[in-house]
């Protein structure tokens, strides 16, 4: 199973011992809730910068689009009571259902998106992908990963020309070879 851990990108702590496996029921609302904190499951097949980046993207996009619909709502409360927006009274209002907090909070986590995007744009590191030698046949090229041993086998046996390459290549580099019969 794959192992996963959660970072929380709002105050960088780190969560341990967290599961999430997409395509479950529920993993959409699990998975938007992780995001409206800030959140996101450390994937360590990609880079941490990168991942952060969307988790923080996604987070702002949700936190304003509550933003703007409670202002939204709030003017339109006004605007039928015949109050005025630019009153204290209005700021006021703002500051008590803690949408002010919610804009600084906002403000916060976009100069870190602008921090981390200078760090990824000055890094301009390829991203290098980790491949399993169990699930992988390296003499194609590129090298392709299978979604199981039995799919690699079921591949290498089929192709009886790469499975012999495949084979000599496990025997030069002293890979265990788990497709061999």
């Amino acid at each position: 199973m794959y192992k996963s851990s959660t970072r929380w990108i709002c105050s960088f702590k780190c969560c341990t011992n967290a599961r999430f496996r997409s395509n479950n029921p529920g993993s959409e609302e699990a998975r938007e809730k992780l995001y409206v904190r800030g959140l996101f499951l450390d994937d360590n097949e990609r880079d941490y910068d990168t991942q952060a980046l969307e988790a923080l993207e996604k987070c702002v996009k949700l936190l304003k689009d509550r933003y703007r619909t409670s202002v939204t709502n709030l003017q339109d409360q006004y605007v039928k009571a015949d109050l005025k927006l630019d009153t204290p009274q209005f700021q006021e209002r703002l500051n008590v259902l803690g949408l002010t907090d919610l804009q600084k909070r906002i403000d916060i986590l976009e100069k870190r998106i602008n921090i981390i995007r200078k760090t990824i744009d000055s890094t301009n590191i390829p991203s290098v992908q980790k491949l399993n030698p169990e699930l992988t046949c390296f003499v194609l090229d590129p090298p392709r990963e299978f979604p199981s041993k039995t799919s690699l086998k079921i591949f290498l046996e089929e192709h009886p020309d790469i499975k012999k390459a495949h084979n000599n290549w496990l025997k030069q580099n002293q890979v265990s070879a788990i497709t061999n019969d």
